[in-house]
């Protein structure tokens, strides 16, 4: 009949987020919050209405506030442990949107002076969509069917990334944040002794910038002599005269992506040569400076940017 055929084309409705197992985890944490958090600032006679202006939630509001801002809270109690720091260490399970979503909701009930419902722990799980930064783990217990991109759901492999980028057809680039394998080799980086992957840095940048279905990694690595020296914050200082090359060329559309030319200090060689001032002979001239790789040093036009004559 037409009505069991309008029945059977309806959408059939996702069950809640709390009810799906591949939640369970963050689900068990997210209701131990809940219940902490319903408990602060009882009032009455049996404890079965909220104090308006109690002090515990906005203290527990800070706390949260700073697990995100500082990745744990400085509260603690002299005397033991208490449920305001099981609080923290339950919401640091969350990941980084997730607390996020759910210091909102927090935010919410307290403004209007209510529990949190199951509704509002579901709605926090749906505040967490998959966008930049992407996550990305090598872990092997890492899920590739259950993966989108999260925190909490990473892709499993730098290609399922790129696909899934890639499908998104990015206008720009997006971040990638990797989690390395056990197996990927590791060099402290030359300035904050940070643990720096020789292949994927500590992440990377996806988008057509570069080239579809690549991944520039982050990190600072000699182009001449091939040695890791810089995390993505403390990158080595580049050749002039090949960025500078570049530059030009770029510019003249003659190379599509930009290059990397980091070289460390133990491999390049400063300029000291003089260079005159073309636009007046009667001043004195000024040194070259240019900071070259061994390539560059002899053969370079001192002083000249190709990229100042486009």
């Amino acid at each position: 009949s037409s009505g069991g055929e309008a029945k059977n084309n309806k959408k059939t409705k996702s069950n809640p987020p709390l009810e799906d197992i591949k939640y369970f985890t963050v689900s068990c944490c997210l209701r131990s919050l809940q219940g902490k958090w319903n408990a602060l600032d009882r009032d009455g006679e049996f404890m079965e209405s909220l104090a308006p202006n109690g002090h515990e939630r906005q203290e527990y509001l800070n706390d949260m506030n700073q697990i995100i801002q500082k990745g744990t809270c400085s509260y603690q109690n002299p005397f033991g442990g208490d449920d305001r720091e099981s609080f923290g260490n339950e919401f640091e399970k969350l990941t980084k949107a997730e607390q996020k979503a759910f210091r909102q909701i927090a935010i919410l009930c307290k403004r209007e002076n209510r529990r949190m419902s199951v509704n509002h722990l579901n709605a926090v799980l749906l505040a967490v969509k998959p966008e930049a930064p992407y996550f990305v783990s090598l872990h092997p217990d890492t899920d590739e069917s259950d993966a989108n991109g999260t925190e909490r759901f990473p892709f499993a492999s730098v290609e399922q990334a790129e696909g899934a980028l890639l499908n998104r057809s990015c206008s720009t680039c997006e971040v990638l944040l990797l989690k390395c394998a056990s197996t990927c080799v590791t060099k402290k980086c030359h300035r904050c002794n940070v643990m720096v992957c020789t292949t994927h840095g500590g992440g990377g940048t996806y988008g057509t910038l570069y080239r579809d279905g690549d991944v520039l990694w982050e990190f600072s690595k000699c182009m001449e002599c091939k040695k890791v020296f810089g995390c993505s914050k403390h990158r080595l200082p580049e050749c002039d005269v090949c960025r500078n090359t570049s530059n030009g060329e770029g510019a003249l559309g003659m190379s599509e992506f930009p290059g990397q030319f980091d070289i460390c200090r133990e491999c390049a060689e400063r300029c000291d040569r003089m260079v005159e001032d073309h636009y007046d002979e009667d001043r004195d001239g000024t040194r070259c400076g240019f900071r070259c790789c061994p390539e560059h040093f002899n053969s370079h036009a001192c002083g000249d940017d190709p990229s100042d004559y486009i």
